[in-house]
């Protein structure tokens, strides 16, 4: 690598090269670097320079030609009285294709923009700063993968998936070769300082707050749930590892407030904030093909900053390639993308008895506080902030109308929620239950029967849903109102039998904890509408429920996809990120015609007969469901939802490699 920096360091005057001559005295050294895969994702920079806006040089270099050549450096400086010299501009242009022949000065090349008429640039770094004399100064220029295939305008550079001003505002260094390499002492090490990372820790999700897990900014557990962090403290550093796409690529982050993290409060010096566009990638949603799938922190070293170059194995082995910076890739495809697997629409309905001896429901128990909420409320906000349910509906309906009579037919039959999106009805859900505590039913049994069959009536009407569930949350669950075929076990076994398969599941909250009746009649709807495991009893934890609800999130929401245009084509293996271990794992395609439906003992995955379907198989499934239970008791014991673990797809060649 030193000797790939040397010869690529290049001096303007006149255009000639300097080989490893002594620096002039007034010169910027760009140091091209990333963490990326090299030949994977990028196998050629395009280098162009502008001083006073003219364009001065302009050569592209394979990043790959037999081994990596990254990173690359060339020297600037004016070309004319340094008094009279505009501002120098350099420009970095990734390219996920290889060079053709001729195309290394090509200068109408120099024009290429992201998502233009060349398909092949990927990403474009500029960066603009004042003529420095008589100072040879060194220019991180780094090509991040939350910024690939972002386009910005002619001025502006992207920084953490935004488009910001391309002037430097940097403090810059001056000038070793080690900062191009990576040879030197205080280079940052990877694999000394990340090597203990854990999961960070969500303090506030909205602005992607987190702290270093184990250290003394971290929150404290919920009272009465053991910390799952306990232990010595590790340091008291912080610094932040990124996993994109489900392990496509991990970087480390710099301590930047544009493209990095910054440490928001300095009272809690371990606990940092995400870049605002990094936010938006880990929250989802966003449609730059890119998502923030894993944040994981460690306490051991100093904070890294854009001017640290990292040390050079672990700049080799970040872009994939051994010591010798050789790649084990033989054949990499061109252009390789992911694709981010969505669930198919699915549709939940919850049941509340709103009878007055189901008050204790309603009711906030002063000794029962968590969060700042009951423990009913905190478990099914919790529970419903899930993101597996960012492609369900909902609704929510209770079992009595106002002062409706026993047995009688409710007086009004409309849903408190109606069902719309899980999405924007979750923060509704607690506004619900607070303002029902003044209107429960007389005295009356809750009429179960009744409630599930709007419920059931509500979920079944629309023939796009792919799956469908029921949950009933009461305290007493005989069948005192149906008839023949009309009581609740009765409409429960005929709607998991039903075209539309609707399991239904039962939470008790607040039943005596001496009444077993309850138990039993609570456990035969369960079993009726699916299994004994469709019964929680959370009368004394609010969490069994949360773990109940995990439940109902595999069933809904895991291990079956949709097979959009895109994935028809071109992907043959699938995977995820486990955000506790940071690994990722891989699934290989089922036999063909072995996995139609998702529920043979098969291992791996397959498409549905129709085509409108990808679904995992046997231990596939059972294994990425129980990552989600593992991921889900770190952040639940805190007090905080299932972080997002989505699918993603690949051409095998492009997918992530397994970490030794």
């Amino acid at each position: 690598m030193k000797r790939a920096a040397c010869l690529l360091s290049l001096s303007l005057v006149g255009l000639v090269w300097s080989g490893c001559s002594k620096k002039e005295a007034t010169e910027y050294v760009a140091g091209v670097s990333t963490q990326v895969k090299v030949p994977r994702d990028l196998k050629a920079v395009r280098l162009s320079v502008s001083i006073g806006g003219v364009r001065t040089f302009c050569r592209a270099y394979r990043a790959y030609d037999g081994k990596v050549l990254l990173p690359k450096s060339l020297g600037s400086y004016a070309l004319n009285d340094p008094a009279q010299s505009g501002p120098i501009t350099f420009q970095i242009i990734g390219l996920s294709d290889a060079l053709a022949e001729g195309d290394e000065l090509d200068d109408l090349a120099c024009g290429d923009k992201v998502g233009g008429d060349n398909k092949s640039v990927r990403i474009l770094r500029r960066s603009r700063q004042p003529y420095v004399p008589d100072e040879i100064l060194f220019l991180p220029m780094p090509l991040k993968y939350s910024c690939f295939d972002k386009d910005c305008p002619d001025e502006q550079t992207c920084k953490g998936n935004v488009c910001v001003d391309a002037l430097n505002t940097l403090k810059l260094p001056k000038f070793r070769d080690d900062l191009v390499d990576g040879s030197g002492a205080d280079c940052f090490s990877i694999t000394q300082c990340l090597a203990a990372a854990l999961p960070a820790l969500p303090v506030t999700l909205d602005d992607c707050t987190f702290a270093v897990a184990g250290t003394k900014d971290a929150p404290p557990p919920l009272p009465g749930v053991p910390n799952p962090f306990a232990g010595a403290p590790t340091g008291d550093g912080v610094n932040v590892e990124v996993t994109y796409d489900g392990g496509y690529v991990t970087e480390v982050l710099d301590k930047d407030p544009d493209e990095g993290f910054s440490i928001p409060d300095p009272n809690h010096p371990q606990q940092f904030r995400l870049a605002p566009g990094l936010c938006a990638l880990y929250k989802g949603g966003e449609k730059s093909g890119k998502r923030i799938t894993a944040v994981r922190a460690s306490a051991t070293c100093r904070p890294k900053v854009i001017t640290q170059t990292i040390c050079q194995d672990d700049q080799l082995a970040a872009m994939g390639v051994d010591k010798d910076g050789l790649s084990p890739a033989s054949t990499v495809p061109d252009g390789c993308k992911t694709f981010e697997l969505l669930p198919p629409k699915t549709a939940l309905a919850v049941v509340i008895d709103d009878t007055q001896e189901h008050h204790k429901f309603f009711d906030d128990d002063p000794n029962a506080i968590i969060n700042g909420q009951s423990k009913i409320k905190f478990a099914v906000s919790l529970a419903f902030a899930d993101p597996a349910f960012n492609r369900a509906d909902f609704t929510l309906l209770y079992t009595s109308g106002p002062l409706a009579p026993t047995c009688a037919a409710p007086t009004d039959t409309t849903p408190a929620i109606p069902l719309e999106s899980a999405r924007t009805a979750a923060p509704k859900i607690s506004t619900s239950i607070d303002a029902h505590k003044t209107m429960l039913a007389a005295s009356s049994e809750p009429r179960y029967e009744e409630g599930l069959k709007r419920a059931y009536d509500a979920i079944s009407a629309n023939p796009d849903y792919f799956a469908r569930a029921v949950i009933v949350i009461g305290e007493r669950w005989a069948n005192s109102c149906g008839g023949v075929g009309d009581k609740a076990t009765d409409r429960a076994s005929a709607a998991k039998l039903s075209a539309s398969k609707i399991q239904t599941y039962t939470f008790d909250f607040a039943s005596a904890d001496n009444d077993t009746q309850a138990q039993i009649d609570a456990s035969a709807l369960a079993v009726a509408g699916g299994s004994p495991d469709n019964y929680a009893d959370a009368r004394k934890d609010a969490l069994a429920a949360k773990e109940t609800f995990q439940k109902v999130v595999d069933q809904l929401a895991t291990c079956a996809y949709d097979n959009e245009p895109s994935l028809k084509d071109g992907v043959d293996k699938l995977g995820y990120n486990n955000p506790v271990s940071g690994q990722f794992v891989g699934i290989d395609a089922a036999p063909v015609g072995s996995c139609p439906t998702g529920q043979e003992s098969v291992n791996g995955w397959g498409r549905s007969p129709d085509g409108k379907h990808i679904f995992l198989c046997g231990k596939a499934c059972t294994d990425y469901r129980q990552t989600l239970r593992d991921a889900s008791l770190i952040t639940n014991a805190y007090g905080k939802p299932n972080p997002a673990m989505p699918m993603f797809g690949w051409a095998a060649a492009c997918a992530p490699a397994l970490k030794k």
